[in-house]
């Protein structure tokens, strides 16, 4: 199929404008299919060499397997153990032959049904996909906005999508002083003493005292405002206590030395949790609280 169709000219293609101006990218998502079966893309007989196939599957928004097994290795350890090369993983049925493949399904969390809705979900699928036979459970517990009456963000409310929120600016701009003001409303205490101190610096400057941010939650499918105020009251009752990591508290953690008595971890190994120094601050909405099985929060 690849040779017959020349996969580099359709992707270059689907790259192009089409008669009315529009990207054709905008409109069609190119997802390979049961790209893990004989004849396919990735198959353990492909000719081409691996360098070439993942570059290959790399060019496409995501490819779909028929084995659950190949999706979690490749998940954790790149497509064909290529862990530079992160390509979204969905399972699905192999149609020519149904056989015992034929209930393998991928739920996605759409907010609608566009293009740019099924690319956001491949793009951050730890908080987008899951790969069960059955419908996932919705959250119990969510943070929806969180709003400031005073201080650097006076007057301002920063909502949270139920996937991904991106807090992107240049230093300096407040970014921090976000994660920071849930850390105080849930009064969740920092584990490193150097974190703590600049945390508490940029709350000193960026709220001022008698500033009150409140936070609003869903819990159990009730939603409830949460609210402390800086330099005086008391502390809140809160429903639940999120897993919150600064950019700070992260990259400090991502220095620390690996304990003498555990084994380094293998190169390959991807950390959900820490992707490196950045500017940007992201807050997966889906947080692991309430859920059955395990749900992955990542920071970066």
């Amino acid at each position: 199929m690849l040779t017959k169709f020349r996969f580099s000219e359709l992707v270059e293609a689907w790259k192009q404008r089409d008669d009315t101006g529009r990207r054709r990218l905008e409109r069609i998502l190119l997802v390979g299919a049961h790209v893990d079966r004989p004849g396919s893309l990735l198959a353990p007989t492909q000719t081409l060499a691996v360098e070439d196939q993942v570059r290959q599957a790399a060019e496409l928004d995501g490819v779909e397997v028929v084995s659950a097994e190949k999706a979690v290795e490749w998940e954790a350890y790149g497509i064909k153990q290529q862990s530079g090369i992160a390509v979204p993983v969905i399972t699905g049925s192999d149609s020519h032959f149904p056989g015992p493949h034929h209930s393998r399904t991928t739920w996605m969390f759409l907010p609608d049904l566009g293009v740019a809705d099924f690319r956001h979900a491949l793009a951050t699928p730890e908080c987008s996909i899951d790969r069960t036979e059955t419908p996932p459970q919705t959250p119990s517990y969510m943070i929806r906005s969180v709003s400031f009456d005073g201080g650097k963000h006076g007057g301002r409310t920063f909502e949270f999508s139920d996937r991904c929120t991106a807090l992107i600016g240049p230093p300096l701009t407040g970014k921090s002083l976000i994660v920071d003001a849930l850390r105080f409303v849930f009064d969740i205490p920092h584990t490193l003493e150097d974190v703590s101190r600049m945390s508490d610096a940029r709350l000193r400057t960026g709220l001022e005292t008698g500033t009150t941010v409140r936070v609003i939650v869903e819990a159990n499918g009730t939603e409830q405002a949460i609210e402390r105020t800086y330099g005086g009251g008391q502390k809140p009752e809160v429903p639940f206590r999120p897993i919150v990591f600064s950019q700070s508290e992260l990259v400090a953690r991502s220095m620390e030395e690996e304990p003498a008595d555990e084994p380094a971890r293998p190169a390959h190994t991807r950390d959900t949790n820490a992707k490196g120094a950045s500017t940007r601050t992201s807050i997966r909405g889906r947080a692991p609280i309430g859920r059955s099985g395990p749900r992955r929060i990542s920071c970066c």
